[in-house]
């Protein structure tokens, strides 16, 4: 549906009447699309964004972001991109997700994973440090090992910032990589 520039100082109201109408309607149909209709509870307010898929990142000046999709298919990526054409940070697969509940209790969560051999490590870097401790972090191994899993994991450093993942193995048997999900706990 056009829009069109209407009314024109000249234009008489019975003529531009059905243009005015047109245009209008034109205005409801882009407001309806991701957004709270007119007259309804929360209007004006979005209901979801839908993001068209760019061929390449937008510029960005010194005080801005961006916020989009770029990729194909599948490998569709949520994106961020920092000020002053910054770095693109792909949301998509961020490994590290927190929250704060309104008692202060920070949580995070993610992924993470070891490579294959005796005795390895990995380490989660929280994205933002906790500001005052961290009292409890879970790891659960997920995925399909191949061979016999003998391995058992600690956690020999819990800092503010990382946490030290660590597998000791037992039985001589060298293992596979693992894959974990964590939940961190802090204030």
């Amino acid at each position: 549906m056009a829009y069109l520039l209407k009314p024109d100082p000249t234009d008489i109201k019975g003529q531009s009447q059905a243009v005015l109408k047109t245009n209008f309607t034109a205005i409801k149909t882009l407001i309806d699309v991701n957004h709270v209709t007119f007259d309804a509870v929360g209007e004006g307010k979005h209901k979801q964004l839908n993001l068209p898929t760019q061929a390449a990142a937008p510029s960005t000046a010194a005080a801005e972001f961006a916020l989009y999709t770029i990729g194909a298919g599948a490998a569709a990526a949520l994106t961020l991109r920092k000020p002053s054409d910054g770095a693109e940070i792909d949301l998509t697969t961020v490994p590290t997700v927190s929250t704060t509940l309104s008692n202060g209790l920070i949580i995070k969560w993610g992924t993470g994973s070891m490579g294959a051999g005796v005795n390895t490590s990995a380490a989660i870097v929280f994205a933002t440090q906790f500001p005052t401790g961290v009292f409890s972090c879970q790891v659960t191994p997920y995925g399909t090992p191949t061979g016999d899993m003998r391995d058992y994991v600690l956690m020999p450093t819990l800092t503010q910032t990382q946490v030290i993942v660590r597998r000791d193995q037992t039985f001589g048997y060298t293992g596979t990589a693992v894959n974990f999900y964590y939940l961190a706990l802090g204030y």
